[in-house]
């Protein structure tokens, strides 16, 4: 559960220090199956 929310933290760290497109939306991916796919859940 702990690596779940440094992912979602690192992913915010991300959207936030980023000047471009790519690095805003990379995490996207990431964090849409962390909310969407239950195998992720402990």
């Amino acid at each position: 559960a702990v690596d779940l929310q440094l992912l979602r933290d690192l992913g915010q760290v991300m959207r936030d220090a980023s000047i471009c497109g790519l690095g805003q939306t990379a995490h996207n991916a990431i964090d849409s199956a962390l909310t969407r796919l239950k195998v992720f859940s402990a």
